[in-house]
């Protein structure tokens, strides 16, 4: 039991520090729109235009 509460103990303290990391590589402008591409590329989905437009994404 001690060492299952240890294991979980060590994953919430890793998802912690990984959480903070995550807001500083939020991609914008661009890399948002490539960064989109490619997600929907590999999942098989293709749309025909990919638009960042202020703080929305538009899909065509």
């Amino acid at each position: 039991m001690q060492h299952r509460l240890a294991t979980m103990t060590a994953q919430a303290n890793e998802a912690r520090a990984l959480a903070g990391n995550a807001d500083s590589v939020t991609p914008t402008g661009g890399a948002l729109r490539d960064a989109l591409s490619k997600s929907l590329a590999d999942a098989g989905m293709q749309p025909t235009q990919v638009q960042v437009i202020g703080g929305a994404v538009q899909f065509r």
